[in-house]
């Protein structure tokens, strides 16, 4: 079957890989641009003129409206990535945001800048969800010296996406001291370069190897390989790959043939838990925001403005403050090397918790205990915060919660956690300014008691998966006999099988056969 693109971009293996690498960093930059440019345009008086966005309210639904957004499109793309392919879920999700854009670069008025915005999430929630799945699928290698490469490949793209929040928020800080008027719908439109470059890369590249062969395109699924790899099928190392890659999915599939909705609340009968690694994959996505990130990110300036410093103080604070995830990622370059995806998460965890208790100690404190002394080190904490946020979870999530759910259920898992991720952050990032008005900073032990039960959960239910393959990763949980009674795995042949000869799916379904 011939490849389900009409043209190829005219590279094969790293060369291949890297420009995946371009496109998936600027779909996922979306994001964190975004929430750089509303942290920073949001109570300007040009904005607010234009926007009629004085209120809290208002201000409220116009940050939260992207995350409501995404909210709907997770939800959409969870099954759909499964259906129609990781490829073609990224593009719709691309030009979907790309019309989001559009339309809240030329708002006149508060709706139709919520509108905008809402639709804008509908994509970026789509592709927070797919993106990450594309990486993990794509990322092939096999030998011990490379089988953490998508650890990289993950890190890169949360890094330079992080970064985004960076750059635009000192870009945030000038449009505030610019007279010029129409500055904040310059830093909008900006976000459409982030979608433009996936829209065109992503035309001229194959489906994910690991989809294609779980949908018995095994033709298509074996040029996509050898694409990533820059070798053929009769290179060994390539063969060897395609071996493994049939047999763990032969695996997954006799595995969680039962698996339905109700399998969820029961006990886990799966020989590889393949029920309690998506349990344990969604609460890392729906613990994410427990620990006040979110925020954090879009209310910084607000935040600290309650600390009662000068207006030119807290504007380039707040911009300091979004660069402090950027270091904390760069720092973690170095940190993943050495220590494992367990170690980062509870280290993040503590970090975020704790920094969240003492900026909270220190905003209660009786009026003639604080101090200038005291407000600053409550800015420190928040630097702390961020600092950790960047060296751990930011990304960590990402690259853990999809690398440990098989492939079968990888995108819906991935999608249905980001519906609970992102239903978090909304109600965090909608009632926050609200909340912090009406109780004040006591508003923050809501994270401090969040954050401590996500970390102990993640302290129970996490196994290290540091240097892992995909396929090595689903045998982690299964017990000693099971891994012993499939040694010898059914053949290529079985599975294509299961195929017609233009490449169809059977009336009989994949995991309905093996287990037969």
């Amino acid at each position: 079957m011939a490849p389900n693109t009409l043209w190829l971009w005219p590279c094969r293996g790293k060369s291949y890989t890297r420009l995946l690498q371009l496109a998936s960093v600027s779909a996922l930059a979306l994001y964190g641009w975004d929430a750089g440019i509303m942290g920073g345009i949001l109570n300007t008086p040009q904005f607010d003129r234009q926007i009629h966005a004085a209120s809290t309210d208002v201000t409220s639904f116009i940050s939260s409206g992207i995350i409501l957004g995404d909210i709907f499109g997770c939800a959409i793309i969870a099954p759909l990535s499964w259906t129609v392919g990781r490829r073609v879920s990224i593009l719709l999700s691309c030009w979907t945001a790309l019309l989001g854009i559009i339309i809240q670069t030329a708002a006149v008025n508060s709706t139709m800048m919520i509108i905008g915005r809402v639709i804008l999430g509908l994509g970026n929630g789509a592709i927070s969800a797919a993106v990450p799945v594309f990486v993990h699928e794509a990322s092939v290698a096999r030998s011990s010296g490379t089988a953490d490469d998508r650890t990289t490949k993950v890190m890169w793209n949360i890094g330079l996406a992080v970064s985004a929040i960076s750059i635009v928020a000192w870009i945030g800080f000038g449009v505030y001291q610019s007279p010029f008027q129409n500055g904040w719908r310059v830093l909008l439109a900006s976000q459409a370069v982030f979608i433009l470059v996936p829209i065109v890369i992503f035309h001229g590249v194959l489906e994910s190897p690991r989809w294609l062969y779980a949908k018995g395109r095994i033709e298509e699924g074996d040029a996509s390989l050898e694409r990533l790899n820059g070798k053929t099928l009769d290179d060994p190392e390539v063969k060897a790959q395609k071996a493994e890659l049939i047999k763990a999915l032969q695996l997954e599939a006799e595995d969680s043939a039962s698996i339905n909705l109700a399998a969820f609340f029961k006990k886990d009968t799966t020989e590889t838990k393949v029920v309690r690694r998506i349990w344990i994959s969604w609460i890392l996505q729906v613990g994410r925001p427990f620990y006040g990130g979110n925020l954090i990110t879009y209310y910084g300036k607000s935040i600290i403005g309650t600390l009662h410093f000068s207006t030119d103080i807290t504007a380039v604070v707040t911009a300091a403050l979004n660069s402090m995830v950027t270091l904390g990622v760069i720092i973690s370059f170095f940190t993943v090397r050495h220590f494992g995806r367990r170690d980062i998460l509870l280290f993040g965890a503590l970090v975020q918790t704790s920094a969240i208790l003492i900026f909270t100690i220190l905003g209660t404190l009786p009026a003639h205990l604080t101090t200038n002394a005291t407000r600053w080190a409550q800015i420190a904490m928040l630097f702390w915060f961020e600092a950790g946020s960047g060296l751990s979870w930011i990304w960590m999530v990402y690259l853990y919660a999809i690398e440990i759910v098989p492939t079968r259920y990888r995108g819906q898992a991935g999608g249905i956690g980001n519906v609970g991720t992102w239903t978090m952050a909304f109600v965090f990032v909608y009632s926050g300014p609200i909340a912090i008005k009406d109780v004040g900073i006591k508003f923050f032990i809501l994270f401090i008691l969040g954050g401590s039960i996500v970390t102990l959960l993640v302290y129970l239910f996490v196994k290290e998966t540091k240097g892992m393959t995909l396929e090595e990763i689903d045998l982690l949980w299964a017990s000693e006999d099971y891994k012993a009674r499939h040694q010898d795995v059914l053949g290529l042949e079985s599975l294509e099988s299961l195929y017609d000869k233009s490449g169809a799916e059977s009336p009989v379904s994949p995991a309905t056969k093996l287990v037969e």
